[in-house]
């Protein structure tokens, strides 16, 4: 998203699309950044071959083209960074501080996701700040799911890892509550997928223009408190 220098701005990301054309329709009405899965027990994933169709519209749309991983190994990982033109990849699975690091070492944007299991520690998300991940995204936590739960995360706690680096808020976000948590949380960007689907990698435009335009005004509500 555009803005005026010095503007605080949130990022806006909308993930797990399977079609070219509502990656397109989404990119007009202002997402930043669009995801896609390229792992194979998500219902969402995208083939290698299909991977290409995204990337030619990211690029004449101007948006970053993530490319969402779990548990691949790393030398996977930057031969899809490479040869799909991934803007960002985006670890969502067990990955380590080291794969983290390996990967920001050879020149690749990464983000870290991390679920908020039971065992959910702040310190987690450090560590990876600190191995060189441009961000944490924070999603639910799911026993067998991994993301596009549709289940919120801690807000609290949210908020608290928002103040100590880049996060990407994830877990539950819609039109009708991603304004408070711009506004609450103040995170680097958002994130949403199942919220904004008709079925699984199949979105609902209409849905996605709310939620962009709901995660701007809570940054506007924040400008005119402060």
């Amino acid at each position: 998203m555009g803005g005026e220098p010095g503007k605080r701005q949130v990022r806006v990301k909308v993930c797990g699309f399977t079609d070219p054309e509502q990656l397109r329709q989404s990119a007009a009405l202002g997402i930043d950044m669009a995801g896609i899965i390229l792992w194979e027990g998500s219902k969402r994933a995208v083939n290698d071959e299909d991977a290409a169709s995204f990337s030619a519209v990211a690029r004449e749309c101007g948006i970053d083209l993530v490319g969402v991983f779990v548990d691949e190994v790393p030398d996977q990982v930057e031969r899809c960074y490479s040869d799909m033109g991934l803007a960002v990849a985006q670890l969502h699975g067990s990955e380590s501080a080291e794969q983290v690091r390996a990967l920001c070492d050879r020149g690749l944007r990464i983000w870290k996701g991390l679920q908020m299991s039971p065992g959910f520690r702040n310190d987690d998300a450090r560590t990876y700040w600190e191995a060189g991940a441009e961000a944490v995204l924070l999603d639910a936590w799911h026993p067998h799911l991994r993301g596009g739960t549709g289940q919120e995360v801690d807000w609290q706690v949210a908020a608290r890892l928002a103040a100590q680096g880049r996060l990407v808020l994830a877990g539950g976000l819609s039109g009708d509550n991603v304004e408070n948590a711009v506004r609450m949380i103040r995170p680097w960007a958002v994130d949403a997928s199942s919220s904004l689907e008709l079925s699984p990698g199949h979105k609902d435009i209409t849905r996605v223009g709310e939620f962009v335009r709901a995660a701007q005004l809570g940054v506007q509500q924040e400008d005119q408190r402060t």
